[in-house]
């Protein structure tokens, strides 16, 4: 039984975006990756937030230091 993902799945890039990103340099795939842990950084932010309203903002802080010091998402 053949469980690779479809080429053109949600869950593998598209060809097209594939292209892009060796087509750009080093330095700016390099921005994106960091853009992107920034965003995904924030979401958890939110997401503590909303599951802990009391926590002040020191408290949220080091939440997310634990969690992505042990690599918990």
């Amino acid at each position: 039984m053949n469980t690779a993902p479809h080429p053109h799945s949600a869950d593998a890039p598209h060809p097209l975006q594939i292209a892009a990103w060796r087509a750009m340099g080093a330095a700016r795939r390099s921005e994106l990756a960091a853009a992107l842990r920034r965003q995904a950084r924030g979401w958890k932010r939110s997401a503590l937030r909303a599951q802990h309203p009391a926590w002040p903002e020191a408290q949220i802080d080091r939440e997310l230091a634990r969690i992505y010091r042990r690599g918990n998402t």
